[in-house]
């Protein structure tokens, strides 16, 4: 795998492959080109502590 740890591209692919989908021939994954096209990406968020979580 050319030298990559298989848990993190895991992790990685997670990521991109919703930003691939929804953003075919973008070229551009940059928080900025994604604000540009006003094309928000869900990210799964859990929280396992006991205090409130604010993003």
């Amino acid at each position: 795998m050319n030298g990559q740890d298989p848990a993190r591209r895991a992790a990685i692919d997670r990521i991109m492959d919703p930003l691939t989908t929804n953003m075919a021939g973008a070229g551009d994954y940059s928080f900025e080109a994604i604000r540009q096209l006003g094309n928000p990406v869900p990210l799964l968020v859990q929280n396992d502590g006991k205090e409130q979580l604010q993003l």
